[in-house]
């Protein structure tokens, strides 16, 4: 059978805090709060409302067990649901492990960049090991 990877780059042309959001979550930051507690609290008047939260979906080996697709994706449920999407959340790339005291020493990758995180997205090569492949480095 045959079988495609699409990858969908909106370039900027969504809230994707609002696409899926924490819905059921247990596990805690340092602070003891939640990632569906920290979504409200960064969030505030954007975040989607208890009363919008009609599409749940499972999700195994996360933060929460279950996520909220925004109610107007039907189809984004859909596909999920039956295996046929999936979702990459807060992605970027960094060559080497870093921390904030060594961030600007050792990185190549300009993680605070819009654009630079887009054409990082688009090569998936963060090692350049093969330079100019493309899209998840093909």
């Amino acid at each position: 059978p045959y079988k495609a990877l699409v990858y969908l780059m909106l370039d900027g042309g969504v809230d994707s805090f609002n696409m899926i959001a924490p819905h059921t979550c247990a596990a805690t930051n340092n602070n003891g709060e939640t990632l569906l507690e920290q979504y409200y609290s960064e969030r505030t008047t954007i975040a989607i409302t208890q009363d919008e939260r009609s599409r749940v979906v499972a999700a195994s080996g996360q933060p929460c067990n279950q996520f909220v697709i925004h109610q107007d994706l039907a189809i984004v449920e859909q596909l999920y649901n039956s295996g046929e999407l999936s979702f990459f959340a807060n992605t970027g790339v960094i060559n080497r492990p870093v921390n904030k005291q060594n961030y600007w020493d050792v990185t190549k990758t300009q993680l605070f960049a819009h654009n630079a995180m887009i054409e990082e997205a688009q090569k998936i090569d963060p090692f350049s090991g093969m330079r100019g492949t493309g899209v998840l480095g093909r």
